[in-house]
């Protein structure tokens, strides 16, 4: 059927109008960014810097320092002890090409990558703090690098006070330098982004939780009259030897009569309570906490993070207590730390990242999390770090459980490729690429102890050097409450290039099914 021009006008102006309606519905109605708060976004990237040891005096032949730059901060990659980066400021300028730093240089180098910058914590965090509190987002401005180099340079959401945080977005194709000022202070310049609730401190459980039950028992009653239907829960069962979880779960309040605290749904995991209760500092045991102010729905996206060379290695994002975290299309390269390291979150979805860190990154005690299409410390990026592997691939451990661990591809690694330690559970890792594993005394492809209902198939191990095993799952051999391998299936792998292929038959229960296929 032929249209008439004024019908195919007016199909033109609806699907204008349709697509205009679709921008606009993905478009934040808060959106800032860190310019609106005086932030500069003014790095400058040098790679022919020099300065000598014992001297503040630096040198370029490529800048064009003036005596506004006074004042900014600077990062020298390479001039610090044990070869770390300098990181200081501007404490005067000389010439165009020279200028005097605030500290003196401990080692001596030439054609060292160089940045230099406004300081601009204080405008992102700003940036953040008003994105995120309205359930906006807060943009890093595209094709602009701003610096972070301050003594308390942590970006935390919850700070701002505005709790709860239901939702926002800190994204953009911006680029952040985080080179945090020395002292390091634990949550305060040890990170970039911290995505985290509060939470109360651990009240003890009375008696094993089996899967299916609907509720639970509160030793103390003064406990659990600090309860309300609707409050999230943190139920964690602590071991003294592994000094963390080793069975985690979120659950749900229903209702709370006396000690008892009905849930809103079963309990899917086990707690055995087979670990003694020991209260204040370290919390052994079965206990539960409540989560709140809850921090839920935040996303990050788009970024590129640099985090240069430290004697202690700075993270880049974490994230503890979260729910429905999303990070996505992040690249990070972390000289000496991890980009990302997660805690007893819920519902992490950790997806399209290209993670290069001196640290494995870590997902701990976390529930129902994806973990997918990431790509972790390949070689030949423009992100990629100089010299051997210093971490293994991807560390899931401390009981992390309903996870999906699919289709990322990791470069070479040292240790272990995939680390599932200890109890990771009701996981499945699949589709997963891991380059060659080297280690003195073993390297293994994937490696899981004590871990219960994993399914591993169609993974791919390149792999290993010295007394290595491609796929390993044995117990967990913890003094006096041992965890064992259990009902894991293990099929349809591609192994090669390891003095032991397999290892998956070990465990004591042996009900774990693995198929040999090379």
């Amino acid at each position: 059927m032929r249209l008439s021009s004024n019908t195919t006008m007016l199909l033109k102006l609806i699907v204008i109008a349709a697509a205009a309606l679709a921008q606009a519905g993905s478009t934040w109605a808060n959106a800032v960014t860190p310019r609106d708060f005086g932030g500069k976004g003014d790095v400058v990237t040098l790679r022919d810097g020099a300065i000598t040891a014992a001297t503040p005096s630096f040198h370029s032949g490529s800048a064009a320092f003036t005596a506004a730059d006074v004042g900014k901060a600077i990062v020298v990659t390479g001039a610090a002890e044990r070869g770390v980066a300098l990181v200081t400021k501007i404490k005067g300028f000389v010439s165009p090409k020279e200028l005097t730093l605030e500290a003196n240089a401990s080692a001596t180098v030439r054609d060292a990558l160089t940045y230099y910058g406004t300081d601009d914590t204080k405008a992102i965090r700003s940036c953040v703090f008003e994105g995120t509190a309205k359930g906006g987002e807060c943009i890093i401005n595209d094709g602009v690098t701003f610096m972070v180099s301050n003594t308390t340079s942590i970006m935390s959401p919850f700070q701002a006070g505005h709790n709860p945080i239901p939702k926002g977005t800190i994204g953009g194709y911006g680029r952040i330098i985080f080179a945090p000022q020395e002292p390091f202070t634990a949550a305060t310049n040890d990170r970039l982004f911290y995505i985290s609730s509060q939470e109360t401190r651990p009240m003890q459980i009375a008696g094993a939780i089996a899967i299916g039950a609907t509720s639970f028992r509160a030793q103390d009653p003064s406990d659990a009259a600090t309860l309300t239907m609707g409050d999230w829960l943190l139920v964690t069962e602590r071991d003294p030897t592994v000094k963390d979880h080793v069975y985690a779960d979120w659950m749900q309040v229903a209702g709370v009569e006396g000690t008892v605290i009905q849930t809103k749904k079963p309990f899917r995991t086990q707690f055995p309570n087979v670990r003694s209760w020991s209260g204040p500092p370290a919390y052994w045991g079965l206990s539960f906490r409540k989560v709140g102010p809850l921090t839920s729905n935040i996303t990050i996206r788009d970024l590129t993070i640099i985090v240069p060379k430290r004697t202690r290695g700075p993270g880049a994002i974490s994230t503890r207590d979260s729910m429905r975290t999303v990070i996505s299309n992040v690249r990070c390269q972390n000289a000496s730390g991890s980009c990302f390291f997660g805690y007893m979150d819920q519902g992490m979805i950790f997806r399209h990242n290209n993670i290069n860190g001196a640290l494995y990154p870590e997902f701990a005690a976390a529930v129902d999390a994806e973990i997918s299409g990431n790509h972790f410390n390949e070689q030949g990026t423009a992100l990629s770090l100089p010299g051997p592997p210093t971490a293994g691939g991807l560390e899931v451990d401390f009981g992390t459980a309903f996870t999906s661990i699919t289709d990322n591809v990791i470069g070479p690694s040292h240790q272990v490729c995939i680390m599932l330690w200890p109890a990771v559970h009701d996981t499945i890792v699949k589709g997963n690429t891991c380059g060659v594993v080297t280690f003195g005394t073993g390297a293994a492809c994937i490696l899981a102890r004590g871990g219960y209902r994993i399914t591993a198939t169609e993974n791919t191990c390149m792999g290993g050097t010295g007394a290595s095993r491609g796929i390993d799952f044995m117990d967990a051999l913890i003094p006096n409450t041992p965890i064992y391998s259990n009902s894991n299936k293990i099929f349809n792998n591609r192994v090669q290039g390891f003095a032991t292929p397999y290892a998956c038959e070990g465990g004591r229960l042996r009900t774990d099914a693995c198929d040999h296929r090379k």
